[in-house]
């Protein structure tokens, strides 16, 4: 078995493409979710994977004491009223960075149970953990590949402490960064540049015929504008992006739609991106205009599908390396009224060659990313 291990959402939509295109080509495929607070069963992409027969194991392995405290916890989660559930923040931060439910020796008997041939794992993966399943991998001949999360929007730097604990890492970009070069020399046989599986032109068409989403749009209705927004951001974009949105919710000739980014910590229950009523590839389809104050790597596929995308250019905004690129509008909060007032007349045809640089550089390959997955990686290992 190909094993992918997942423990938050955005690791399970890093990997999902690449569990869909082994099992496409009839190979033995698992995921196993390392998330105590959230499971991921009740997701069209994971519900459509299971009937292709992918195996989902939707608790990690746990010791008997353990086992007994995850329902414990899990009754609690259920007889808790949401407003109980959501001031109890402590708990899941706890639960996420301190608590200890792994257990070494259930994780090895489940590795060889599973015949387990290879594990692959999200970057943003705790090195303290990853290193213990890196560890108990080694000792039974099993491969471990890490594949980025997100897109390493700045210049990709890779740590030599981080790909101690791995075999492979899937690199999926161009823009390649060491500290040093014995840090190069140490480090440069482990990677391979595989593309982004996750933005394959493939898999987003796949994508969409899973959602089964048209956007259906007479001449003349209103501007759709989609943001993308992470609560309680630390960069100090949610003020200006907050303010702009109630700005323009009272122009009655917009359509505003907030996707949440699939980064938060809660249950199931009360987390707030799980219960959005559309995902982020849908409100991108919807949408004429994507807004955005913050990195991210949803703005590719924004990008490949030729939306007009607007970075907030303020004082707060992150200089990295993603935002030098020409196919990006950078507006200042004040000039965006504006500029949406005058879209129509002011939208200006994607220029290819930008759009095809951007590309190159951040996922490699469109056309045959999960090819070369399936042929670099797994067919080799």
């Amino acid at each position: 078995m190909h094993l992918f291990i997942i423990n938050f959402y955005i690791s399970f939509d890093t990997l999902a493409p690449i569990v869909y295109y082994l099992k496409k080509n009839k190979m033995n495929v698992g995921i196993c979710n390392f998330n105590l607070l959230q499971d991921f069963s009740e997701n069209k992409i994971m519900k459509y994977l299971i009937n292709m027969k992918v195996i989902y194991f939707p608790l990690q392995p746990l010791s008997a004491i353990k086992l007994i405290m995850y329902y414990l916890l899990k009754i609690f989660i259920q007889i808790s009223p949401k407003f109980i559930l959501k001031r109890t923040t402590r708990l899941w931060f706890f639960i996420k960075k301190d608590s200890n439910f792994f257990s070494e020796k259930k994780f090895k008997n489940y590795l060889i149970e599973n015949k387990v041939k290879t594990i692959t794992i999200s970057e943003n993966y705790p090195i303290d953990k990853l290193e213990k399943i890196y560890l108990i991998a080694k000792k039974n001949d099993i491969k471990l590949f890490l594949v980025p999360s997100g897109l390493a929007l700045n210049e990709q730097e890779y740590y030599s402490k981080k790909l101690n604990f791995c075999d492979k890492y899937l690199q999926c970009n161009n823009k390649l960064k060491f500290e040093n070069s014995e840090e190069e020399k140490k480090n440069i046989s482990k990677l391979i540049n595989v593309g982004s599986g996750r933005y394959d032109n493939e898999w987003l068409k796949l994508i969409d015929n899973i959602f089964n989403f048209e956007k259906k749009k007479p001449v003349g209705e209103k501007l759709n504008i989609a943001f993308f927004v992470k609560k309680g951001s630390h960069w100090g974009e949610n003020i200006k992006i907050e303010n702009l949105i109630e700005d323009l919710k009272k122009n009655q000739n917009y359509n505003i739609s907030i996707r949440n980014k699939p980064s938060d910590i809660y249950p199931n229950k009360i987390s707030v991106f799980m219960n959005d009523k559309f995902n982020s590839s849908q409100i991108i389809d919807w949408s004429d205009v994507v807004i955005s104050g913050r990195p991210s790597s949803i703005l590719v596929e924004c990008i490949k599908k030729n939306k007009e995308v607007l970075i907030l250019d303020s004082e707060n905004i992150v200089n990295t390396n993603f935002y030098n690129y020409n196919i990006f509008n950078k507006i200042k909060p004040e000039n965006i009224n504006l500029y949406l007032k005058n879209y129509l007349n002011n939208k200006i045809k994607t220029n290819e060659n930008d759009k095809k640089k951007f590309l190159e550089d951040f996922i490699t390959y469109e056309n045959n990313s999960l090819k070369y997955h399936l042929e670099k990686v797994y067919l080799t290992n």
